[in-house]
C-alpha cells in the first residue's frame, strides 16, 4: 500500500509541475503578444504558449487576464487609432527623411548620368 501511495505522489507532484509550467508558459507568451500588435485571445495565447485551449478554459485566473489584456488592448488602439501620437509622429518622420535623402541620393546619380550621355551625344555630333 505504501507503495502505491509513494507512485500516487510523484505522479501529482509531477503534475502540479507540468501545471505550474504551463501556467508560466501562458503568461509568458501573454506578455509577448501585449508587446506586439498580434491578436490577443485565447486561441493566440495557448499557440503561442504550447498549450490546449482547454487548458486555458479550465483555469479562471489565467482566462480573465487574457481578457483583460484584451480589452486593454481594444482601449489603446480606440484611443490612439484617431490622434497619432508623438512617437508614431517621430517614426514617420524619420522615414519620410530617410526616404528623402535616398531619392536626393538618386536625383544626383541620374544627374551625372544624364550629363555623361549628353557629353557623349555632343562628342559624337562634333565628330561626324
Amino acid at each position: 500500500m505504501l507503495d502505491r501511495e509513494l507512485r500516487v505522489g510523484n505522479l501529482q507532484s509531477a503534475n502540479a509541475k507540468k501545471a505550474d509550467a504551463a501556467r508560466a508558459a501562458v503568461l509568458r507568451a501573454l506578455d509577448e503578444l501585449v508587446l506586439s500588435s498580434s491578436a490577443i485571445n485565447i486561441k493566440a495565447v495557448a499557440e503561442a504558449a504550447g498549450v490546449s485551449r482547454g487548458f486555458i478554459y479550465s483555469h479562471t485566473e489565467l482566462r480573465e487576464q487574457i481578457a483583460k489584456a484584451s480589452r486593454s488592448r481594444k482601449t489603446k488602439m480606440r484611443a490612439t487609432s484617431s490622434t497619432p501620437n508623438e512617437a508614431s509622429l517621430a517614426a514617420r518622420l524619420e522615414i519620410a527623411l530617410d526616404t528623402i535623402k535616398g531619392l536626393k541620393a538618386e536625383n544626383r546619380q541620374l544627374k551625372t548620368k544624364i550629363e555623361n550621355l549628353a557629353a557623349q551625344v555632343l562628342d559624337q555630333e562634333m565628330s561626324n
